[in-house]
């Protein structure tokens, strides 16, 4: 850990910090014994930086793209064609076309009209193409972030699909191979995700019964979560694989092909968010620490009201706690990083860390609000401290501006 501080002292803040030895521990722990036919594919959505990106291909893993954006850095980061997935429900006919070209592993159309935008562009250029089909379950796994169950934009609904599959099936350049059913995310709970699983296999079921076809991979999507607290409860992945396993026996599903897309689990506790206190005041009774990040770096607090766990580095250590806001440089009231926390008294100049960042960190914040520089990225792999994204400047925010003269 001393090591560690000393890198959190000496870089200019803010920044970001990913550790690879918990990147380490958690591929680990979703590969252990896991079931033979599930295949764990990294979500880019949660952090698309290359170096990240790399480091799951060299480990031989796949990657979930929802972008052309994204298949640009996943062929960056060296993904092969065959391991690479794309989902997401506005996919524009450049994208669908730039996936078919490359000859990836599968698409996951989210309606019938993009299945048929898919297949007329597979005809124009007489490729065939792989598809699964994302469904939008009656069911709810209930976590602050439902994706089915409900009115969404996700997926074709339960109830209409026995309906619309029969009409995809019949486009004649797209080989339906299987569905895509995600319900859910950051469940800390095992026995919820072993539920939707048992929702899963039985719509699998009945679609294979009632459409009289064959469906040879399932796509759970992700669920696996993180507590960002400082309760540090952790999801039984064990539990989880056991009651999985017993599943696929129970229906007799072990030729299919299972898919997980992974990376709050995989990614969020490596990363640390390091700002510095600019100024210290207090206000109808609260303290605020203002500070040279927010949420244009880091604003999963700002969408979600959840803090994160967080820690100071002193420049005068002691133990005195205050219960503080932490907010940041932007002129707005939403700029908050943490709200209500407990931290040992600090001043100005003195840094707070926060802790599990390295997902949905610097990727789901408004970069450009205010006209800040992008932080520096920084990866620490086998004690080595690697810059993995240089600190912005002030000539960055022109690229690609024209006729300002």
């Amino acid at each position: 850990m001393m090591e560690k501080r000393t890198i959190l002292k000496k870089h200019v803040t803010p920044f970001y910090l990913y550790d690879s030895s918990i990147i380490d521990r958690q591929v680990n722990t979703l590969h252990t014994e896991k079931p033979p036919n599930l295949e764990i594919f990294y979500a880019a959505k949660g952090n698309s930086n290359v170096a990240i990106l790399k480091y799951f291909a060299d480990k031989g893993m796949g990657v979930e793209i929802a972008s052309s954006g994204e298949l640009f850095l996943a062929k960056k980061a060296k993904f092969i064609p065959s391991k690479i997935i794309f989902t997401g429900p506005a996919k524009t006919d450049q994208e669908l076309k730039d996936a078919v070209l490359e000859g990836i592993n599968t698409i996951h159309v989210e309606s019938l009209n993009e299945a048929i935008r898919l297949n007329n562009i597979c005809k124009e250029f007489d490729k065939r193409q792989s598809i699964l089909v994302r469904i939008n379950a009656k069911y709810e796994v209930k976590t602050k972030i439902q994706l089915s169950g409900c009115p969404s934009p996700f997926g074709i609904s339960e109830e209409e699909i026995f309906s619309v599959l029969p009409k995809i099936l019949l486009l004649n350049y797209l080989d339906f191979e299987g569905i895509h059913v995600y319900n859910a995310s950051g469940i800390l709970d095992y026995k919820l995700l072993v539920q939707n699983v048992k929702n899963v296999f039985l719509l699998v079921k009945s679609l294979e019964e009632k459409l009289n076809i064959t469906i040879s991979k399932i796509d759970f999507g992700g669920g696996l979560g993180i507590d960002y607290t400082e309760n540090n409860q952790h999801v039984d992945v064990a539990l989880f694989y056991k009651e999985l396993k017993s599943q696929i026996e129970l229906f007799g599903y072990y030729s299919k092909e299972l898919i997980m897309e992974i990376s709050r689990f995989l990614v969020a506790e490596c990363g640390e968010y390091i700002t510095k206190i600019i100024d210290k005041k207090v206000s109808r009774g609260e303290i605020f620490l203002i500070t040279d990040g927010g949420i244009h770096h880091f604003m999963r607090t700002a969408l979600f009201g959840e803090n994160h766990s967080a820690y100071v580095i002193q420049n005068n250590p002691n133990n005195i706690l205050e219960k503080v806001n932490i907010t940041g440089s932007l002129c707005t009231s939403i700029d908050v990083i943490s709200k209500q926390i407990n931290l040992p008294k600090v001043e100005i100049g003195d840094r707070i860390v926060i802790e599990k960042t390295g997902c949905y960190g610097l990727n789901a914040a408004i970069n450009h609000f205010l006209s800040h520089e992008m932080p520096t990225e920084l990866f620490l792999k086998k004690k080595e401290v690697r810059v993995i994204r240089n600190r912005g400047n002030h000539q960055d925010l022109l690229l690609n501006q024209v006729n300002y003269d």
